[in-house]
């Protein structure tokens, strides 16, 4: 028997990482030049936070499985080199004002769009809002996985040597999750 549509069920997805607060990657806090030093501890601990999940995935004992090592291994190589992207950006923001500037742009830019975003909301639904109040609030917020790709793109965006500048990188995760916004950080980036 055969289906018209094949379907098979994907376990729910969280981008959620334990062992960060709320806030930790606020697009107000990141917007303002200010906390530069602040910013660059919150962006070097979600580093090492996928540093070690990658070394994780190395215990895994499928690994040891004739028929998973070589792909197993190519997962893991790639991982790594995604590692080391996105520590090149956590440096290049650290040591390079002009970038870092652009950082707190993109932020600005996001913080501002999901603000006004948030005002239409209220003031569309007939709610008594000022869109001054909506600026002022720090309740927009990067989900990790987002901070993460703008990080391992930067080295390509900036350094026009770069092995990654012909690169295409894609993002997945589900509907909702926050892909469009990952993408417009790095358009708003490039403004």
């Amino acid at each position: 028997m055969s289906k018209f549509i094949p379907d098979h069920e994907l376990p729910g997805v969280s981008p959620v990482l334990e062992g960060f607060e709320p806030k930790t990657f606020s697009m107000l806090y990141f917007s303002q030049a200010k906390h530069k030093t602040e910013t660059i501890k919150r962006l070097k601990k979600l580093h090492e936070s996928y540093h070690l999940w990658v070394n994780e995935l190395k215990l895994n004992p499928k690994l040891k499985e004739p028929s998973f090592v070589k792909q197993g291994n190519q997962v893991i190589e790639k991982c790594e080199i995604q590692s080391k992207r996105i520590y090149e950006g956590i440096e290049l923001l650290e040591n390079n004002e002009t970038v870092f500037d652009a950082f707190c742009f993109m932020n600005q830019a996001m913080h501002m769009q999901r603000a006004i975003n948030a005002f239409s909301k209220k003031y569309g639904a007939g709610i008594k809002c000022n869109i001054g109040e909506e600026l002022s609030k720090d309740n927009n917020e990067w989900r990790a996985f987002q901070i993460a790709f703008i990080l391992l793109n930067l080295t390509g965006i900036t350094d026009y040597q770069s092995e990654f500048r012909s690169y295409v990188d894609l993002l997945y995760f589900p509907t909702g999750g926050g892909k469009t916004e990952a993408y417009l950080g790095l358009m708003a980036f490039l403004m």
